[in-house]
């Protein structure tokens, strides 16, 4: 019986020799780092929202209704998107899901930072919802 030579990057898997993807390391890390920081800002955003709503509900003189829902709407898309996060990442992979919704947390953002009324706000706190 004769060894099977096995090359160099591959993997015994199964009886099969399969190849091992070489990938950058670097690209890992700063993956990592996106969806490490995209998990501070939304326990950062849930706390910090609380306390801006006492000055934003004196200044736009909101009832009760409204700041139910410009706390609830982040939590609401995060659960709803997150069931569609399954899908999205076996369509178009894990990393690039994860850029995505990074992009889509940094929109979000931007729009509640330059929010002049409760709808544009309301919008900015769905549209981070759904990058979470």
């Amino acid at each position: 019986m004769g060894k099977k030579a096995e090359k160099k990057g591959s993997t015994k898997y199964d009886g099969e020799m399969v190849e091992e993807e070489k990938g950058s390391s670097f690209y890992v890390y700063y993956l990592t780092c996106f969806a490490t920081i995209g998990g501070l800002l939304f326990g950062y955003d849930t706390g910090i929202i609380s306390g801006s709503l006492l000055l934003i509900g004196d200044l736009w003189k909101l009832e009760t209704f409204w700041k139910e829902a410009i706390v609830s709407a982040t939590i609401g898309a995060a659960a709803v998107f997150a069931l569609l996060a399954g899908y999205l990442t076996d369509l178009l992979g894990r990393k690039k899901v994860i850029m995505l919704a990074s992009f889509v947390f940094t929109a979000g953002a931007i729009i509640m930072a330059v929010a002049n009324d409760i709808i544009v706000l309301l919008v900015g706190r769905l549209i981070v919802g759904i990058g979470i």
